[in-house]
Protein backbone atom coordinates (compact mmCIF):
# COMPACT_ATOMS: atom_id res chain seq x y z
CA UNK A 1 0.00 0.00 0.00
CA UNK A 2 1.83 3.10 -1.23
CA UNK A 3 0.88 6.79 -1.08
CA UNK A 4 2.91 9.06 -3.40
CA UNK A 5 0.87 12.23 -3.05
CA UNK A 6 2.73 13.76 -0.09
CA UNK A 7 4.40 16.98 -1.27
CA UNK A 8 6.11 17.66 2.04
CA UNK A 9 3.44 18.48 4.60
CA UNK A 10 2.40 16.11 7.37
CA UNK A 11 -0.71 14.18 6.36
CA UNK A 12 -2.55 11.02 7.25
CA UNK A 13 -3.78 8.17 5.07
CA UNK A 14 -5.84 5.25 6.30
CA UNK A 15 -6.96 1.77 5.29
CA UNK A 16 -10.01 0.05 6.79
CA UNK A 17 -11.31 -3.50 7.02
CA UNK A 18 -14.94 -2.60 7.51
CA UNK A 19 -17.43 -4.20 9.89
CA UNK A 20 -18.43 -7.59 8.54
CA UNK A 21 -15.22 -7.89 6.53
CA UNK A 22 -12.78 -10.75 7.08
CA UNK A 23 -9.07 -10.22 6.42
CA UNK A 24 -6.96 -13.37 6.66
CA UNK A 25 -3.27 -12.49 6.72
CA UNK A 26 -0.71 -15.25 6.11
CA UNK A 27 2.08 -13.17 4.57
CA UNK A 28 3.46 -9.64 4.30
CA UNK A 29 1.57 -6.37 4.01
CA UNK A 30 3.81 -3.45 2.97
CA UNK A 31 3.09 0.19 3.81
CA UNK A 32 4.98 3.10 2.26
CA UNK A 33 4.59 6.88 2.04
CA UNK A 34 6.69 8.72 -0.53
CA UNK A 35 7.08 12.42 -1.17
CA UNK A 36 6.01 13.37 -4.66
CA UNK A 37 9.17 14.04 -6.62
CA UNK A 38 10.89 10.97 -5.20
CA UNK A 39 13.42 12.61 -2.87
CA UNK A 40 13.75 13.67 0.76
CA UNK A 41 12.47 12.12 3.95
CA UNK A 42 8.98 10.69 4.11
CA UNK A 43 6.66 11.80 6.89
CA UNK A 44 3.10 11.58 8.13
CA UNK A 45 0.96 8.76 9.48
CA UNK A 46 -0.45 5.57 8.01
CA UNK A 47 -3.42 4.13 9.87
CA UNK A 48 -4.90 0.66 9.53
CA UNK A 49 -8.35 0.25 11.09
CA UNK A 50 -9.84 -3.18 11.65
CA UNK A 51 -13.57 -3.01 12.24
CA UNK A 52 -14.28 -6.57 11.12
CA UNK A 53 -12.28 -9.76 11.70
CA UNK A 54 -8.49 -9.77 11.28
CA UNK A 55 -7.12 -13.33 11.26
CA UNK A 56 -3.41 -13.97 11.69
CA UNK A 57 -2.80 -17.23 9.82
CA UNK A 58 0.45 -19.08 10.59
CA UNK A 59 3.88 -17.77 11.60
CA UNK A 60 4.78 -15.64 8.56
CA UNK A 61 2.32 -12.72 8.83
CA UNK A 62 4.16 -9.40 8.75
CA UNK A 63 3.45 -5.68 8.68
CA UNK A 64 6.32 -3.83 6.97
CA UNK A 65 6.71 -0.06 7.05
CA UNK A 66 9.16 0.87 4.29
CA UNK A 67 11.02 4.19 4.66
CA UNK A 68 13.24 6.15 2.31
CA UNK A 69 15.80 6.64 5.12
CA UNK A 70 16.27 6.15 8.84
CA UNK A 71 15.44 9.85 9.27
CA UNK A 72 11.94 9.37 7.87
CA UNK A 73 9.23 10.10 10.42
CA UNK A 74 6.36 8.03 9.06
CA UNK A 75 4.45 6.16 11.77
CA UNK A 76 2.07 3.22 11.42
CA UNK A 77 -0.96 3.19 13.71
CA UNK A 78 -3.03 0.01 14.08
CA UNK A 79 -6.55 0.19 15.52
CA UNK A 80 -8.71 -2.82 16.29
CA UNK A 81 -12.37 -2.22 17.09
CA UNK A 82 -13.44 -5.59 15.68
CA UNK A 83 -11.77 -8.93 16.41
CA UNK A 84 -8.06 -9.71 16.11
CA UNK A 85 -7.47 -13.45 16.38
CA UNK A 86 -5.30 -16.34 15.32
CA UNK A 87 -6.21 -19.31 13.14
CA UNK A 88 -4.56 -22.26 14.87
CA UNK A 89 -2.21 -23.48 17.56
CA UNK A 90 0.63 -21.01 16.91
CA UNK A 91 0.19 -17.75 14.99
CA UNK A 92 2.65 -14.86 14.69
CA UNK A 93 2.32 -11.26 13.51
CA UNK A 94 5.54 -9.22 13.24
CA UNK A 95 6.09 -5.52 12.60
CA UNK A 96 9.27 -4.24 10.91
CA UNK A 97 10.53 -0.81 9.78
CA UNK A 98 12.79 -0.94 6.72
CA UNK A 99 15.10 1.52 5.01
CA UNK A 100 14.36 1.09 1.33
CA UNK A 101 14.62 2.74 -2.08
CA UNK A 102 11.20 1.39 -2.99
CA UNK A 103 8.89 -1.50 -2.37
CA UNK A 104 11.20 -3.84 -4.26
CA UNK A 105 14.38 -2.88 -2.43
CA UNK A 106 15.35 -3.47 1.19
CA UNK A 107 18.52 -2.02 2.67
CA UNK A 108 18.06 -2.89 6.34
CA UNK A 109 15.73 -3.01 9.32
CA UNK A 110 15.30 -0.06 11.68
CA UNK A 111 14.63 -0.52 15.37
CA UNK A 112 11.12 0.39 16.43
CA UNK A 113 7.75 -0.97 17.48
CA UNK A 114 4.23 -0.12 16.33
CA UNK A 115 1.18 0.21 18.55
CA UNK A 116 -2.06 -1.73 18.31
CA UNK A 117 -4.83 0.14 20.11
CA UNK A 118 -7.53 -2.40 20.90
CA UNK A 119 -11.06 -1.23 21.62
CA UNK A 120 -12.52 -4.55 20.47
CA UNK A 121 -11.59 -8.20 21.02
CA UNK A 122 -8.22 -9.95 20.97
CA UNK A 123 -8.53 -13.73 20.88
CA UNK A 124 -5.60 -16.18 20.51
CA UNK A 125 -6.37 -19.42 18.72
CA UNK A 126 -8.95 -20.04 15.98
CA UNK A 127 -11.80 -18.06 17.47
CA UNK A 128 -13.35 -19.21 20.72
CA UNK A 129 -15.66 -21.74 22.35
CA UNK A 130 -14.93 -24.46 19.80
CA UNK A 131 -15.16 -28.23 19.98
CA UNK A 132 -12.38 -29.94 21.94
CA UNK A 133 -9.15 -27.94 21.59
CA UNK A 134 -9.84 -26.70 18.06
CA UNK A 135 -9.97 -23.03 19.07
CA UNK A 136 -7.04 -23.11 21.52
CA UNK A 137 -3.75 -21.52 20.51
CA UNK A 138 -1.01 -18.96 21.06
CA UNK A 139 -0.98 -15.57 19.32
CA UNK A 140 2.43 -13.86 19.28
CA UNK A 141 2.83 -10.17 18.40
CA UNK A 142 6.47 -9.32 17.61
CA UNK A 143 7.76 -5.75 17.89
CA UNK A 144 4.24 -4.59 18.67
CA UNK A 145 2.85 -2.80 21.72
CA UNK A 146 -0.74 -3.52 22.70
CA UNK A 147 -3.11 -1.17 24.52
CA UNK A 148 -6.59 -2.15 25.73
CA UNK A 149 -8.74 0.97 25.85
CA UNK A 150 -12.41 1.56 26.56
CA UNK A 151 -15.37 -0.38 27.88
CA UNK A 152 -15.42 -2.90 25.02
CA UNK A 153 -11.71 -3.77 25.04
CA UNK A 154 -11.64 -7.53 25.70
CA UNK A 155 -9.14 -10.36 25.95
CA UNK A 156 -10.95 -13.62 25.16
CA UNK A 157 -9.33 -16.90 26.20
CA UNK A 158 -10.23 -20.58 25.81
CA UNK A 159 -9.14 -23.02 28.52
CA UNK A 160 -9.40 -26.71 27.73
CA UNK A 161 -7.04 -28.03 30.39
CA UNK A 162 -3.91 -27.09 32.30
CA UNK A 163 -1.30 -28.81 30.13
CA UNK A 164 0.83 -27.22 27.42
CA UNK A 165 -1.27 -26.41 24.36
CA UNK A 166 -4.56 -26.74 26.24
CA UNK A 167 -5.17 -23.04 26.94
CA UNK A 168 -4.84 -19.77 25.03
CA UNK A 169 -1.75 -17.58 25.42
CA UNK A 170 -1.15 -14.03 24.19
CA UNK A 171 2.53 -13.06 23.86
CA UNK A 172 4.23 -9.77 23.08
CA UNK A 173 7.71 -10.78 21.92
CA UNK A 174 10.95 -9.44 20.50
CA UNK A 175 11.05 -9.14 16.72
CA UNK A 176 13.11 -11.59 14.70
CA UNK A 177 14.13 -8.95 12.14
CA UNK A 178 14.88 -5.69 13.97
CA UNK A 179 14.80 -6.93 17.56
CA UNK A 180 13.23 -3.94 19.31
CA UNK A 181 12.38 -5.91 22.46
CA UNK A 182 9.16 -7.50 23.69
CA UNK A 183 6.23 -5.12 23.55
CA UNK A 184 4.48 -3.08 26.22
CA UNK A 185 1.02 -4.17 27.42
CA UNK A 186 -1.34 -1.47 28.70
CA UNK A 187 -4.62 -2.26 30.46
CA UNK A 188 -7.05 0.43 31.54
CA UNK A 189 -9.59 0.07 34.32
CA UNK A 190 -12.27 -1.05 31.86
CA UNK A 191 -10.33 -3.92 30.23
CA UNK A 192 -12.40 -7.09 30.16
CA UNK A 193 -11.30 -10.72 30.46
CA UNK A 194 -13.52 -13.51 29.12
CA UNK A 195 -12.77 -17.16 29.94
CA UNK A 196 -14.39 -19.93 27.91
CA UNK A 197 -13.98 -23.45 29.26
CA UNK A 198 -13.78 -25.92 26.37
CA UNK A 199 -12.88 -29.58 25.85
CA UNK A 200 -15.35 -30.55 28.62
CA UNK A 201 -12.92 -29.04 31.14
CA UNK A 202 -14.46 -27.77 34.38
CA UNK A 203 -11.74 -27.37 37.03
CA UNK A 204 -12.25 -28.72 40.53
CA UNK A 205 -8.62 -28.36 41.63
CA UNK A 206 -6.40 -25.29 41.90
CA UNK A 207 -4.41 -24.23 38.86
CA UNK A 208 -2.04 -21.47 37.71
CA UNK A 209 -1.65 -20.76 33.98
CA UNK A 210 0.65 -18.25 32.26
CA UNK A 211 -1.77 -16.49 29.90
CA UNK A 212 0.22 -13.34 29.02
CA UNK A 213 3.83 -12.61 28.12
CA UNK A 214 5.15 -9.06 27.65
CA UNK A 215 8.19 -6.81 27.93
CA UNK A 216 6.50 -4.36 30.28
CA UNK A 217 3.02 -3.80 31.67
CA UNK A 218 0.87 -0.93 32.87
CA UNK A 219 -2.49 -1.46 34.57
CA UNK A 220 -4.41 -4.62 35.44
CA UNK A 221 -7.71 -6.43 34.94
CA UNK A 222 -10.40 -5.68 37.52
CA UNK A 223 -11.59 -9.27 37.82
CA UNK A 224 -14.43 -8.65 40.26
CA UNK A 225 -16.00 -6.17 37.84
CA UNK A 226 -14.78 -7.27 34.42
CA UNK A 227 -14.29 -11.05 34.42
CA UNK A 228 -16.83 -13.21 32.57
CA UNK A 229 -16.78 -17.02 32.70
CA UNK A 230 -18.55 -19.34 30.27
CA UNK A 231 -19.27 -23.10 30.25
CA UNK A 232 -18.36 -23.51 33.93
CA UNK A 233 -20.19 -24.84 36.97
CA UNK A 234 -19.53 -24.89 40.69
CA UNK A 235 -16.43 -23.10 41.98
CA UNK A 236 -15.18 -22.54 38.42
CA UNK A 237 -18.15 -20.25 37.73
CA UNK A 238 -17.40 -17.96 40.69
CA UNK A 239 -15.29 -14.89 39.80
CA UNK A 240 -14.19 -14.61 43.43
CA UNK A 241 -12.09 -17.77 42.96
CA UNK A 242 -9.84 -16.17 40.32
CA UNK A 243 -6.83 -13.89 40.60
CA UNK A 244 -3.94 -12.80 38.38
CA UNK A 245 -0.31 -12.59 39.46
CA UNK A 246 1.58 -9.97 37.44
CA UNK A 247 5.28 -10.72 37.15
CA UNK A 248 7.98 -8.68 35.40
CA UNK A 249 7.53 -10.54 32.10
CA UNK A 250 4.27 -12.46 32.34
CA UNK A 251 0.87 -12.73 33.97
CA UNK A 252 -0.43 -15.89 35.63
CA UNK A 253 -4.12 -16.70 35.98
CA UNK A 254 -4.86 -18.46 39.28
CA UNK A 255 -7.93 -20.50 40.13
CA UNK A 256 -8.52 -21.56 43.73
CA UNK A 257 -11.13 -24.21 44.42
CA UNK A 258 -13.12 -23.76 47.63
CA UNK A 259 -13.77 -27.03 49.48
CA UNK A 260 -17.43 -28.04 49.72
CA UNK A 261 -19.10 -27.82 53.18
CA UNK A 262 -19.21 -31.62 53.23
CA UNK A 263 -15.41 -31.64 53.03
CA UNK A 264 -15.21 -29.52 56.17
CA UNK A 265 -17.73 -31.81 57.87
CA UNK A 266 -15.63 -34.90 57.10
CA UNK A 267 -12.53 -33.12 58.35
CA UNK A 268 -14.33 -32.26 61.58
CA UNK A 269 -15.44 -35.89 62.04
CA UNK A 270 -11.89 -37.08 61.47
CA UNK A 271 -10.45 -34.68 64.03
CA UNK A 272 -13.17 -35.67 66.50
CA UNK A 273 -12.35 -39.37 66.05
CA UNK A 274 -8.66 -38.69 66.67
CA UNK A 275 -9.53 -36.80 69.87
CA UNK A 276 -11.64 -39.72 71.14
CA UNK A 277 -8.85 -42.21 70.42
CA UNK A 278 -6.30 -40.09 72.21
CA UNK A 279 -8.53 -39.86 75.29
CA UNK A 280 -9.07 -43.65 75.28
CA UNK A 281 -5.35 -44.34 75.02
CA UNK A 282 -4.26 -41.72 77.51
CA UNK A 283 -2.87 -43.13 80.84
CA UNK A 284 -5.48 -43.03 83.58
CA UNK A 285 -4.64 -41.41 86.94
CA UNK A 286 -4.45 -43.88 89.90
Amino acid sequence: MTDTGNSGGISTISFTNQSGGVLTQAGEVNFQRLKSGGSGNDNGTITYNNQGTWIVDGNAAALNLRLRSAASTVTLNLNNSGTLRGSGANDVLEYTRFNTTGLAGTTGAVTGRALITNTGVVSPGAGHDGSGLTTVGQLTLRDLDLTFSGVDATLRLDIGGTGAGQFDVLSLADGLTSGSGAGALTLDGNSKLQLYYVNSFNPIADYSLTILNYGSRTGAFDLLSNLSIFNATGDAANVANYSITYNSGNAVLNFTAIPEPSTYALLGLGLGALWVLRRRNAPRAK
